[in-house]
């Protein structure tokens, strides 16, 4: 999102403190191009001499109370350039006795929209989540390492929005291109956040960022709750859509979706695409889809129509995958079988078993958390480059030196 494009009657309406803060948009004036600079600046420079403003009456200047500074001298120097900020839409419930904002397991009784920001650290490495070390025996606690803003992802700030603001905030962006993210399994709000911002980063998406965060308990024993969450969420991302499309001024979406959070968007797209699409597909992401197979075949079919490309990272090792096909006893979509991953006409089906047990789980070894596939991911949104070989020398043709391979697959 362009915080500086924002105009100033938004400035005076969100809560967004980086967007209602005309100071901050002042200094943030950097990223305007010089054709936009110098309208952008009277603009602003109007407003903060105007009576009752944030700058003249009842808030003091950045340089404190007693500052005589009106206009700040560097337009640069309070951007913290390893900050991402994003939206998010959920259906969780909030946490009533929390002094700061946050969400649990359960579920809530309508969408609640907000934001977020995320800090990276100075030290982070590509397609790692780099978090404080925890030392667990069973349900007690035994090391807690303490948060290190240089060596690990910090949460900054969560702060809710109304449904008319989260619709400003994405009338924001130039580009018209929104990310929408939607987690998988046993994966806490928290822990949605900070995946989210290290996918972001990773990738460089510069369009809306937009994490869809539904009541996922946690835990391998909280299976079923979680599928039953998955299914009772799906109305609530149709709404989440639609707004996007209707009220956001989005015409492009990206959708990378993990394990079950596949069966929340699958079934979503397949109902609100046939009824009237609102803006373009561009690319849809199932990685580790914890879908039954036949129910997913029924689905992309729908899906595939509206859609300029769809991607199926599988893999034989997943730890969600083995849990869920136990659970149901049936094969899950995001399994590779003897013969390969499941292979449907017009999808890019990637086997990345090799790349480790989990898809973007917390402090694991694939997806998210692996160099090779997060930066795949990024030149697909980036570029949509495909067949997937064009793309990334790791991953390799089956059966190799075809032109037209049945699927890919990831090499050691």
């Amino acid at each position: 999102m362009n915080i500086a494009s924002l105009s100033l009657e938004r400035l005076r309406r969100t809560n967004i403190p980086a967007l209602r803060d005309p100071v901050f948009a002042f200094e943030s004036l950097v990223y305007l191009d010089e054709d936009n600079l110098n309208a952008k600046l009277n603009d602003l420079i109007s407003y903060f001499e105007q009576p009752g403003s944030p700058v003249t009456h009842g808030k003091p200047p950045r340089g404190g109370a007693d500052s005589d500074v009106r206009i700040p001298s560097s337009l640069s120097k309070i951007v913290d350039p390893r900050v991402v900020e994003f939206l998010f839409a959920t259906t969780r419930q909030r946490t009533q006795d929390s002094p700061e904002l946050s969400f649990n397991g359960e579920r809530g009784d309508r969408l609640l929209f907000g934001w977020s920001r995320v800090r990276v650290p100075e030290d982070h490495k590509i397609g790692k989540l780099e978090l404080p070390f925890k030392r667990n025996l069973l349900k007690l606690r035994l090391y807690n390492e303490s948060d290190d803003p240089k060596r690990h992802f910090i949460i900054q700030a969560v702060e809710s929005l109304e449904k008319d603001e989260f619709e400003s905030a994405m009338r924001t962006d130039y580009t018209h291109s929104a990310l929408l993210f939607v987690h998988g399994f046993n994966v806490s709000f928290n822990e949605s956040l900070l995946r989210f911002a290290q996918i972001l980063w990773d990738t460089q998406f510069g369009g809306v960022p937009i994490l869809f965060s539904w009541p996922s308990r946690g835990g391998i024993l909280n299976y079923l709750y979680d599928l039953n969450s998955a299914l009772n969420a799906r109305d609530a991302l149709e709404e989440l859509v639609r707004i996007i499309g209707s009220y956001g001024e989005v015409k492009t979406l990206y959708v990378i979706a993990h394990s079950m959070g596949n069966l929340i968007v699958l079934d979503t797209l397949s109902r609100i695409l046939v009824d009237r699409p609102l803006l373009e597909i561009c690319e849809v992401i199932m990685a580790a889809p914890d879908i039954d197979l036949e129910l997913f075949q029924h689905q992309v079919n729908k899906v595939m129509p509206f859609a300029k490309g769809m991607t199926l990272y599988a893999s034989s090792n997943d730890r969600a995958l083995t849990v869920s096909r136990a659970i149901a006893n049936r094969p899950r979509a995001g399994d590779v079988f003897a013969d390969g991953p499941v292979v449907i006409k017009n999808i890019d089906s990637i086997d990345a078993s090799v790349l480790g047990t989990e898809m973007l789980g917390l402090n694991h070894n694939s997806f998210a958390t692996n160099r090779s596939l997060i930066d795949d991911i990024g030149r697909l949104i980036m570029t949509g480059d495909r067949p997937p070989h064009r793309r990334s020398p790791q991953i390799r043709c089956v059966p190799e030196g075809m032109e037209s391979p049945r699927y890919w697959r990831y090499v050691d």
